[in-house]
């Protein structure tokens, strides 16, 4: 193939073109036809194509028909003389992908409304047990296992279903769940509805974990994830700042139910946003016969590095999550701290504090990397 190949129509080629991902296996070769059934157009695909000796890898955006659309994105380059499709290299060209900076900001505003979700509750809690005469233990059960229990089991198969189908989808689908239910918290008349409440947004929450990560895994080449994850993880802390400060003051000056509305309806806007904003970066690949799960979770478990990050992640949270929780009602009974002030402490040095180390840590990851 020569430098005009742009020009062609890759789909009428009878040389196999090859897709790069990250999470597939690189080595496997899509036909022509195969081209033109997954292609959902347009698509910034990284390609190696060649023929009579000569190999040449390019980033090219096709339609839907893999007709090459954007020619200013076919910039070759000669990597093998050997007559075969060398194997895959490390991908260099997602440095110029567009609107990755873009991406992040969108999923960085809905993972803030995912976590301002969460805390909002632990910062109204007196106000909540008050209103519908409910003991710690309810409250407990609210903020535990009506939201984690499906959380947990949820993001398992959601996770496995975002490798087959569209990641931005799947965001946006959980988004406006997870929303519409804190928006219908402010509506709960009693503790059963609450409980139904924390349980929905449990569900549509599980949604974004992994799909969210693993589209930023394309977007972001390995050598800047590090500050790419440290972004997306200030979304913890602003999400603290909006649950803890701000929904007790609007709770404060117009009542609790209303600061569930104020976190819901952005996040449904937000939900609709991503359904049409958040593309697939690259062309993707549905394997056959994928890897089952059972198996993967044995490759996983044997690798030491992940098991430590899992036990070190789980410690921590499980230690941050309770003092957050619970640490502004612990300030109100035993300090005389009112509800509003303690939430604002918290939201200020516990917000303060992660912001910095999240970004510094990103920042020092990818140096190290």
């Amino acid at each position: 193939w020569s430098s005009d190949v742009c020009s062609s129509d890759l789909t009428d080629a009878h040389t196999a073109l090859r897709v790069h991902l990250d999470l597939v296996d690189p080595r496997h070769v899509l036909q022509r036809d195969d081209v033109r059934r997954r292609l959902v157009p347009p698509l910034h695909v990284r390609v190696e194509v060649g023929a009579a000796g000569d190999v040449h890898r390019r980033l090219a955006v096709l339609d839907g028909d893999g007709r090459v659309i954007d020619a200013a994105a076919c910039a070759t380059e000669k990597v093998s003389s050997s007559g075969f499709l060398p194997e895959a290299p490390a991908p260099d060209t997602i440095d110029s992908l567009p609107g990755r900076w873009f991406v992040l900001f969108l999923l960085l505003l809905i993972f803030i409304f995912n976590y301002a979700d969460r805390f909002l509750i632990s910062g109204l809690v007196g106000t909540i047990k008050a209103e519908f005469g409910l003991g710690d233990s309810f409250m407990g059960l609210l903020m535990g296992p009506a939201f984690v229990v499906l959380y947990v089991l949820g993001g398992i198969p959601i996770a496995r279903l975002a490798d087959r189908r569209s990641r931005g989808a799947i965001i946006g689908v959980g988004c406006l769940v997870w929303s519409l239910f804190t928006g219908m918290t402010g509506l709960a008349v009693g503790p059963i509805s609450l409980a139904l409440c924390r349980v929905g947004v449990g569900i549509g929450e599980a949604a974004l974990l992994a799909p969210a990560y693993s589209l930023l895994s394309d977007y972001f080449p390995p050598q800047k994830r590090g500050i790419a994850f440290s972004v997306l993880g200030l979304a913890t802390y602003f999400g603290q700042i909006g649950g803890y400060a701000l929904g007790p003051a609007i709770a404060h000056s117009f009542g609790w139910q209303v600061a569930f509305f104020a976190m819901g309806v952005p996040g449904m806007v937000l939900g609709i946003i991503a359904l049409f904003a958040l593309r697939e970066p690259y062309a993707r690949i549905n394997v056959a016969k994928p890897e089952g799960l059972v198996r993967i979770v044995r490759r996983m478990a044997g690798v030491k590095s992940y098991l430590a990050l899992m036990i070190g992640m789980g410690l921590g949270t499980l230690s941050g999550v309770s003092f957050g929780f619970w640490g502004p009602t612990l300030f109100v009974r035993n300090h005389g701290v009112s509800e509003a002030a303690a939430s604002n402490a918290f939201a200020l040095f516990f917000g303060l504090s992660g912001l910095t180390g999240m970004l510094i840590f990103g920042a020092v990851s990818d140096r190290l990397a």
